[in-house]
Parts: C-alpha cells; structure tokens; sequence
C-alpha cells in the first residue's frame, strides 16, 4: 500500500503542470550573427582639496561602435533542466573612437575646482581582438500552458584588445609656464593643441569576469510556430582586468577591481520556429555596469616590477547586441 502510494505521488508530481519535462534529452545548435556598440570606462578618482568629495580626475572612454561578431551557441536538456554554452568573435574594425578626459586644476594647484577640465582629446581606435563566452543553466518551470518561468545562474568572460590612435589633444597651460593643466581644454587663447596623427597613443586589453543569476520567462503560442522570452541577471560578482599601456610616455597599468551585485544583463528574444527541427531567432543582449573600484599598479617596463600606485581607479562596461541565428534541433 505505501508503494502504491508513493508511485501514485510521484507519477502526480511528474506531470503535474508546474513542471515542463520533455522525453530525454535534447540538442540544439546555433550559429550567429550579431552586432554590437559598446562603451568601455576607465576611471582615476581623487579628493576635493577644499571638500574632500571624490571626483573623477580621469576618465577614458573606449567607444566600439558597429562591432560585427560571429559565433555559435549550444543547448543541451534533459526535460526540463538546460544547460546552454557559446562564444563569439569578433571582426577587427576602425569604427570606434576613444577619448580622454583629466580635471587637474584642484589636484596640481589645490584650487577646489574640481569640475573644470582641463585636458581632453579623441582618438581614432583600432579595434583588433574581442571575444565572449558564456556558461548558464537554468530549470523551466510551467506555471499554465505556454508560459515558463526558469530560476538561472551563469559564468561569462569578455575580452578585448585595441588601440587609440591619430587625432588630436586639447590641455589647458599653466597660471604661468606650459603643460600644467590650470585652464580648461577648452579656453582657447589658454590651450594648446597637440597633433596625434600617425601614432598610436593609448593601448587596453581588457578582461571582464561576470557571475550570474537572474529569472526567465518564456512564453510560446499554442501552434508552437512563435517563441518569446526575457532573461534579467544581477552579477554576484563582477572582477575586471585592464592593462594599459601609455605608448607616448612608455607607462604601464595593471588596474584590478572587484565588486558585488554591480553588473546587470538582459536578453530578448522572439523565435519562429518552421517545425521540429529549423527555427530561426532574433535576439537583444544589454549588459550594463556601475563603477567597479579597484587598485592599480604601475611600471616603466611592460616586463615589471609592478609597484601599487596607491590610486582609486575605477572600471564599467556597458554593451548593447542585436543578432540573428538559425537554430536546428536534434
């Protein structure tokens, strides 16, 4: 009798409809195509010499715009648990550019003027290497017919090498001497303007560790042809390493910087599906960051030693995808 009883409970909970289980395994391969802008920060911060309120004294902005990338996707289940794995590469491109801002006036002359700054220049960037992957699972759940809700966890890894080159710096002189950053960029008769054209002034390789959970939900019409669903993630914890080298003044950086529940992913995605086997899916990836602090390590040689600067830097990433990619299941 105990038996019966316990076979009949879990029969009941099997094909209950809370649950989405499918028959064994199954296998979905995905090659893509995608585009995506993004924008890579680096940040120094000071203290206000009058209000000791952190400021930003440096920021460099890595600007990626129409990155084209190609890669493949990778869905293994069994009933209702999924594992999904895949990377893509990019095409090296010339699309982006990078700029450099500094507000040095308060942290060289101890003015209190934090907010007026003094040295700006863009630049041309080459854009040479990027690649992504990415590790999830998750377990659907279904709470009626159509609709999934799935809890989700995951590991991803981006990184990415380029180079700012060419164009042109405007750095603001001294009360009285040159190059000492007193007036703004922007204060013509008090500038002057460097010419960067054939150079290469500012090389990143960039390494960006993100942790994942987050929810799903999906949802697919009763003649199963047409699939949506929306992924949100929040990062446990988010690690970035940057490497800069400053080619114009042979000055190497290591910057490292960790932080909790600073990253934030969401995916959408609408899916038709031509029968059992073919789909096609068009999808959109968002990720954003806050300022991930950090320390930094400097040197003259690329080789080391490394000494710790003693610096607050900073680290963000933000990135928008748009992708098509045919699906065939097995």
């Amino acid at each position: 009798m105990k038996k019966t009883f316990l076979a009949f409970l879990t029969g009941f909970f099997l094909s209950s409809p809370f649950f989405s289980l499918t028959n064994g395994f199954t296998f979905e391969v995905e090659p893509l195509f995608g585009v995506r802008n993004a924008v890579l920060n680096e940040f120094v911060y000071n203290k206000n010499s009058k209000t000791g309120e952190e400021y930003y004294l440096s920021l460099l902005n890595w600007n990626l715009k129409n990155s084209f990338y190609t890669g493949l996707n990778a869905d293994v289940s069994y009933k209702a648990f999924h594992i999904n794995a895949g990377f893509k590469a990019f095409i090296p491109n010339n699309f982006g550019s990078m700029d450099d801002s500094d507000w040095q006036q308060d942290y060289v002359y101890h003015t209190g003027n934090s907010s007026l700054k003094t040295n700006y220049s863009e630049h041309d960037l080459n854009f040479s290497q990027g690649f992504n992957i990415d590790i999830s699972a998750r377990f659907n759940f279904s709470p009626c017919t159509g609709l999934t809700l799935a809890p989700l966890a995951g590991f991803s890894f981006e990184t990415y090498s380029m180079v700012g080159k060419n164009g042109y710096g405007y750095y603001g002189y001294a009360l009285s001497g040159y190059k000492s950053s007193y007036y703004g960029y922007d204060d013509i008769p008090n500038r002057y303007i460097h010419d960067f054209s054939g150079q290469e002034v500012i090389k990143l390789e960039r390494e960006d560790y993100y942790t994942w959970i987050g929810i799903g939900i999906g949802y697919i019409t009763p003649n199963h042809k047409l699939q949506f669903a929306l992924d949100l993630n929040v990062s446990p914890w988010v690690y970035i390493i940057s490497r800069d080298t400053h080619l114009q003044r042979n000055i190497y950086f290591i910057d490292l910087g960790g932080q909790a529940f600073s990253a934030f992913k969401a995916n959408l995605f609408v899916q038709y599906n031509f029968n059992s086997i073919y789909a096609i899916k068009f999808t959109a990836n968002g990720l954003f960051t806050t300022d991930i602090k950090g320390i930094e390590y400097i040197s003259d040689s690329v080789n080391g030693p490394y000494k710790r600067s003693g610096t607050v830097i900073g680290s963000a990433s933000r990135y928008l995808d748009f992708q098509i990619s045919a699906i065939l299941k097995f």
